[in-house]
C-alpha cells in the first residue's frame, strides 16, 4: 500500500523517469533509487519510533495520546498500552479482536467481548456499523476536498472503539479522535497495535481523552453491563448511586471546544468534517465552541446525533443555524435519506420532535449541519 502522503519531490521524478527511461535498463535502475528514496523519506517523516529517536511513552493522564509514539511491533505495542493503564492505575479491560478487512484492507480491531457491547457485536457479526452514515461522511469529505483543493480533516467526537475513526483513517484522512472512556481509549490503542502503521497511519491520528460541554467540570460515564462500551455522561452526580444495570464506566473531565483550541491541545485544520456522537450531550459541545464556530477554520460540516430526552434539539437547530450553517433532518428512524429545511421549519420540527410529536423519527435522530454549497 502506498502511503497516502508520499513526497511530491519524488513522485514526480519518478513520474519523469518512468515515462522517460521505462525501455531502458538504465532508466528502471534510477527509477527503482528513487522509489528507495521516497520510501525512506516518508518513513523517516510519518513513524518517529524509527527514526532514531526514542518514542516518548505513552501517558493516561496526558490530555492528548498519539499513536505514532507506540512501537511498531505488535507486541511491543500491546505492552506499551499496557503498562500505560498500568501505571495510571485504571484496569485494562478484556478485549476481544476480530478482522474488519471487508470494510478496511488489513486492519483488524480490538472488541468487547461477545454479548458485553452492540457496536463490537456488530462489527464481529457483519464488519460493519452505521453503514448509511459512514456513506454520508465520505461523500461530503469529498465534496469539501474537491471544492477546497485540500483534504479535510475528520474530527470524530465520541469515538467509541474507532470504527469512523479508522474506516476514514485507513482512507489517509487526518483524524482526530475524542474519546474520553478509559476502556475505549484502550480498544483504540490496542486497534493500532493489532494493525500495525502499514494500514493506519499513526503519525495522521491524535487521541484526545477528554468530555467536550460547555464548561470545565469533572462527571462521570456511566455503561450498562450489556453494552459497556457505550458511556453515557452523568454530571453533578456525586456519589449518587447508578440505575440498575448500570456501572461506573470511568471519572472524566470536561472542557470546551475554545478552550482546547487556544490551549494548542486541538488543532482541527483549516478545513474539516465532524461527526459528534456523545449521547445527547452534543448540543452543549457546540455551546462550547463559540469561537470556533465564528472562525474562518469552523467545520464545513457536521453529523450530529440527537436525543429527544435531553429537550435541548430547538437550541442546537438555533445555535448551528445562528452560526451559518443550513439544516437537514434525516426523514424518519428507517430512512437513509435527510431533507433539507429553512431554518424557522426547523426550528419548529425540533419543537414538535421534542414534544413527541413526529414519532416516525424515534426517540434518537440524526441531523446534517453543512455550510452552504457543502450539500
Amino acid at each position: 500500500m502506498m502511503p497516502t502522503r508520499r513526497p511530491r519531490r519524488w513522485a514526480e521524478l519518478a513520474k519523469r523517469l518512468f515515462r522517460t527511461y521505462r525501455t531502458t535498463n538504465t532508466g528502471l535502475i534510477f527509477l527503482a533509487v528513487v522509489l528507495v528514496y521516497m520510501y525512506l523519506d516518508y518513513r523517516h517523516s510519518t513513524c518517529p519510533y524509527h527514526s532514531g529517536q526514542p518514542p516518548k511513552a505513552l501517558r493516561l493522564d496526558d490530555v492528548v495520546l498519539h499513536p505514532a509514539t507506540l512501537p511498531s511491533s505488535s507486541g511491543q505495542c500491546k505492552r506499551a498500552v499496557r503498562g500505560a493503564f498500568d501505571a495510571a492505575q485504571e484496569t485494562y479491560p478484556d478485549l476481544d479482536q476480530a478482522s474488519a478487512r471487508q470494510a478496511m484492507k488489513g486492519v483488524v480491531m480490538a472488541l468487547y467481548g461477545a454479548g458485553k457491547d452492540a457496536v463490537s457485536d456488530a462489527i464481529r457479526t457483519h464488519a460493519q456499523w452505521e453503514e448509511g452514515n459512514i456513506a454520508v461522511l465520505q461523500r461530503m469529505l469529498r465534496n469539501v476536498e474537491a471544492l477546497e483543493g485540500v483534504r479535510p480533516t475528520f474530527v470524530d467526537i465520541g469515538a467509541n472503539l474507532g470504527w469512523f475513526t479508522f474506516r476514514h483513517l485507513s482512507q489517509g484522512y487526518r483524524v482526530v479522535s475524542f474519546e474520553p472512556m478509559k476502556s475505549n481509549l484502550a480498544a483504540l490503542l490496542t486497534t493500532h497495535c493489532l494493525t500495525g502503521p502499514r494500514h493506519l497511519h499513526r503519525n495522521m491520528h491524535t487521541v484526545i481523552a477528554v468530555g467536550l460541554s460547555d464548561s470545565k467540570q469533572d462527571c462521570r460515564l456511566v455503561s450498562e453491563e450489556h453494552n459497556v462500551g457505550d458511556g453515557i455522561l452523568e454530571c453533578g452526580a456525586g456519589d449518587k448511586p447508578v440505575a440498575e444495570g448500570y456501572h461506573v464506566a470511568s471519572h472524566m473531565p470536561l472542557d470546551t471546544i475554545d478552550n482546547l483550541i487556544i490551549e494548542g491541545l486541538f488543532d482541527p485544520g483549516p478545513v474539516s468534517v465532524v461527526k459528534i456522537d456523545i449521547e445527547g450531550h452534543e448540543y452543549f459541545a457546540f455551546s462550547g465552541a463559540a469561537a470556533w464556530l465564528k472562525s474562518s477554520r469552523r467545520p464545513k460540516f457536521v453529523l450530529t446525533e440527537m436525543w429527544q430526552v435531553r429537550g435541548t434539539a430547538t437550541q442546537y437547530v438555533r445555535l448551528m443555524a445562528d452560526a451559518g450553517y443550513e439544516v437537514h433532518v434525516r426523514e424518519s428512524a428507517k430512512s437513509e435519506s435527510f431533507v433539507r429545511m429553512a431554518v424557522p421549519a426547523a426550528v419548529d420540527w425540533a419543537r414538535e420532535w421534542e414534544g413527541g410529536k413526529r414519532p416516525e423519527q424515534g426517540i434518537i435522530t440524526d441531523v446534517i449541519f453543512a455550510q452552504p454549497g457543502i450539500l
